[in-house]
């Protein structure tokens, strides 16, 4: 029994070296060799004892694809194999030895693959005929913009292209020069070999004359086209910010309220930034404020009493959305600090112990609401009102009767001082004298 076995495998393993010395010499066919092997079973009977004879079976993950495609295959034989031979054209040459092996397929055309499966208990032949569809490669072509196109800012504009076959979703992406500015991603390539895309340029890409669009197949970015030259990005010529105040020359005061107005057209986008600017520093700036309705639109601030006061201020308004559309005021204006003046009793004047008399000031710009108002003898200082109106109409008074009790003398003065703005004071030029009833 020992020879009958040791018989059999010689003759399958003569059979199996020239099934692959046949091969490999480029001068066998497959088909010829099924029946060698049948044969084999045949002279063999069962085979050897333990061994289950093999039965070939085979399948692709996908059977269809555009070249170059690769296939993957997968072995689904039964039974005990030890060799697999795989001829993925069927044209009588072994492709491969692997067990689950792939193959590229570069040309069009319907395929039949076959696999042979070799084990001690013999072997199995599966041919699945037309089983690879492999479709011409497909192609892209971008058809506009293509070059020589000027697009504006906020603008709309189609972005269209022609294609073969199935690329699979398309990716657009934008680009100034070699430099990518964004893609968008997956969008569906089209119907009937004709794809298109609308897409709005946001204000926030930069003007150039050296753009171009590239599509891509989503699945496979080797597969592309660029335009064949550049288009330009303009800034919106409908579109324009224009500061109307302040534009020079004015003056505000420390305190008191700075208006800004300015007037648009086209849709310079919903909100500007307001700058404020000493000489050519930024002083401070307010973000994201409203662009206004119908082509205007204003706001208003406190100018705060730490500002500093200078002449060489000017106001920038400039889109959010868009930095290109901004304006700047014309000419520098003014911020200036409040003034007080105190107007009596400034200098001579001689008030009796228990009269009613009235302290009185002039003012300019914004000293705030309120006062505080000292009388100085010497040295000392007494409160006489720690917070009186500052007036109307740039005047203010405080009527006040002259305790009997205060010491008469003649070296009395009057201070008037912002309780807003300590900066902002003054004290009688000269003293007065208060006198005995």
């Amino acid at each position: 029994m020992m020879h009958s076995r040791l018989d059999t495998f010689i003759i399958v393993l003569v059979a199996l070296l020239a099934v692959i010395g046949t091969a490999s010499a480029g001068t066998g066919d497959l088909p010829a060799l099924e029946t060698d092997i049948d044969g084999i079973d045949e002279a063999s009977g069962s085979g050897c004892p333990g061994c289950t004879p093999p039965s070939a079976a085979f399948r692709a993950d996908t059977t269809s694809g555009s070249a170059p495609f690769t296939a993957q295959f997968h072995d689904m034989s039964l039974g005990t194999v030890v060799d697999r031979y795989w001829d993925f054209t069927n044209d009588g040459s072994i492709d491969s030895t692997t067990w689950n092996p792939t193959f590229t397929y570069t040309q069009p055309g319907t395929y039949s693959v076959r696999l042979i499966a070799v084990g001690c208990g013999g072997a199995d032949i599966e041919v699945k005929t037309d089983y690879i569809t492999i479709l011409p490669g497909a192609t892209l072509t971008l058809q506009s913009p293509n070059g020589g196109e000027t697009w504006e800012q906020g603008s709309t504009h189609t972005i269209s292209w022609k294609y073969t076959y199935d690329p699979g979703n398309i990716t657009i992406e934008l680009l100034k020069g070699s430099t990518s500015l964004g893609s968008i991603p997956n969008i569906p390539v089209g119907t009937a070999g004709q794809g298109s895309y609308d897409l709005t340029l946001p204000y926030s890409v930069p003007v150039g004359s050296d753009y171009r669009i590239r599509i891509a197949s989503s699945n496979n970015p080797a597969l592309n086209n660029v335009s064949e030259a550049p288009f330009t990005i303009s800034a919106d010529s409908t579109t324009s910010i224009a500061l109307a105040s302040p534009n020079g020359d004015e003056s505000y005061s420390l305190g008191s309220v700075l208006p800004f107005s300015w007037t648009y057209t086209g849709n310079p986008g919903p909100t500007v930034n307001i700058e404020v600017l000493k000489g050519t520093s930024v002083l401070k700036m307010l973000p994201a404020i409203p662009i206004g309705s119908e082509g205007s639109g204003s706001y208003s601030l406190t100018i705060p009493y730490t500002t500093p006061v200078s002449a060489d201020y000017r106001i920038r308004v400039t889109s959010t959305s868009n930095p290109a559309y901004t304006d700047i005021s014309d000419h520098s204006f003014a911020i200036t600090a409040p003034t007080i003046t105190i107007t009596a009793p400034n200098n001579g004047d001689t008030w009796q112990q228990g009269s009613t008399q009235s302290i009185q000031w002039d003012y300019t710009g914004n000293p705030g609401p309120t006062v505080k108002i000292e009388a100085i003898k010497g040295t000392a200082v007494r409160v006489v009102a720690a917070s009186v109106p500052v007036g109307s109409a740039g005047s203010g008074s405080f009527t006040l009767t002259i305790p009997p009790t205060i010491p008469a003398g003649s070296d009395y003065q009057i201070r008037v001082t912002s309780t807003s703005y300590p900066a902002c004071t003054d004290t009688s030029d000269g003293t007065f004298e208060i006198g005995a009833a």
